[in-house]
């Protein structure tokens, strides 16, 4: 009688450490949750707008280009500049890390019980990797257009940073002839195509990361609820 008494006693404490473990780990787990939540709707916003950012140079880029193919760039007034500064634009998506890198120093990603929500997690990962990739190449792309002498002779910082301040500002003589030597320049052409083909590459990337998030916060809000 005795040993039975000591054996549902050490039961009891067993289930009683089981279910105190449980509810511990269901408090960290929504601690987890919530801070991954709020870091992955940063996420979404910093992806939408690196999003626009690309989006709005590939359509700049692609005007000049149309432009300089049809021999009509020297209409484009101060325009051709302001354009131009914005076909060497990009902006890097970053992402908060601070909520998944808590919970990974902490040992307690095991805690997480939706393996939906792991699995759209690691694909989120697995394609910000790609979106480095793409990124640099743009990066690539860029200085080395800004550093070519073709940008320093036809093109050139000084007349950029003008037309910025001054975008209403006739062009003179010199810089309608300077423009409209664009049309037919082999090198700018090329330039432009490597560009636009850049930009439209980050930005696939930044629409799937974009879709990737948007899955993760459908699986936290899931959770969550």
């Amino acid at each position: 009688m005795q040993g039975a008494m000591i054996v549902t006693s050490i039961l009891t404490a067993f289930t009683v450490d089981t279910w105190l473990l449980g509810k511990q780990n269901a408090t960290t787990e929504r601690k987890h949750l919530e801070a991954l939540e709020r870091d992955f709707e940063i996420a979404k916003a910093r992806a939408d707008s690196s999003l626009q950012v690309a989006l709005s140079c590939k359509e700049d880029v692609f005007t000049l280009f149309m432009a300089i193919q049809q021999g009509t760039s020297d209409k484009l007034g101060r325009s051709a500049f302001t354009m131009m500064i914005k076909a060497i634009e990009y902006e890097v998506f970053s992402i908060p890390t601070g909520a998944y890198d808590a919970m990974v120093s902490a040992g307690e990603v095991k805690i997480l019980r939706n393996r939906a929500l792991k699995q759209s997690m690691a694909d989120f990962y697995g394609g910000f990797e790609d979106t480095r990739v793409s990124e640099a190449q743009l990066l690539k792309v860029v200085f080395a257009f800004q550093t070519s002498e073709v940008f320093a002779q036809k093109i050139n910082w000084a007349e950029i940073g003008y037309s910025t301040m001054f975008p209403d500002e006739p062009l003179g003589d010199r810089l309608n002839a300077l423009v409209a030597s664009w049309t037919g320049d082999k090198a700018i052409y090329n330039w432009l195509c490597l560009l636009m083909a850049s930009q439209d590459a980050v930005s696939e990337d930044y629409v799937f990361l974009g879709e990737r998030i948007d899955q993760i916060l459908i699986n936290l809000a899931d959770e969550l609820d």
